[in-house]
């Protein structure tokens, strides 16, 4: 259970609209879960999901692109939950970020 629960629970039940993105939505039954325990807590809540296009070598560069102290980890994380990712139906569908043409160019492996 996330450290903010609480807080998004109080602002749902003040008919706040909220936005939560975790990697751990690349699974199934972590969206499943999700939506048990918030219709649970919030009768009646609105629950919509928005995922993005299933292009793991895309995001891959755009995690080699922002080059953070973190790239080996956010890597690793991407190719660990690609396996997992599935567009449920339904869902709202948003392409990957892709720098303007001409823009720093990234080298993908493989």
């Amino acid at each position: 259970m996330s450290r903010h629960f609480a807080v998004l629970l109080a602002h749902l039940r003040d008919g706040v609209r909220c936005v939560v993105a975790d990697i751990d939505f690349c699974k199934t039954e972590s969206c499943a879960e999700a939506e048990c325990a918030l219709r649970a807590e919030v009768p009646g809540v609105g629950i919509g999901w928005c995922y993005f296009l299933d292009e793991e070598r895309v995001c891959e560069a755009n995690i080699i692109r922002r080059n953070r102290p973190s790239l080996r980890a956010d890597l690793a994380k991407l190719h660990e939950y690609s396996s997992y990712y599935r567009i449920p139906r339904g869902a709202a569908v948003r392409p990957c970020y892709r720098p303007p043409q001409g823009a720093d160019s990234v080298q993908i492996s493989g």
